[in-house]
């Protein structure tokens, strides 16, 4: 029984690293917006930052973006 606990844990921790991967930073999302909202939030970036943080304040439940996802890392 002992065992298997340890191997279950250690397959859960293996899990949560592989699944916990780092995001891409803004230059490599805007680079290659993966679908329409990406697009978006890339055009709402490259209008400033205010204009961007509305956009994902007003769209927050829909898509559920983070603002320094999109933020350029000149900024």
């Amino acid at each position: 029984m002992k065992r298997f606990h340890v191997q279950l844990c250690s397959a859960a921790a293996f899990a949560v690293l592989v699944l916990a991967a780092p995001s891409a930073s803004a230059d490599d999302r805007c680079a290659r917006p993966n679908g329409s909202i990406e697009q978006r939030a890339c055009a709402m970036a490259a209008a400033g930052p205010e204009t961007l943080r509305r956009f994902i304040e007003r769209t927050r439940g829909i898509y559920q973006l983070y603002y320094f996802d999109f933020v350029p890392s000149d900024r």
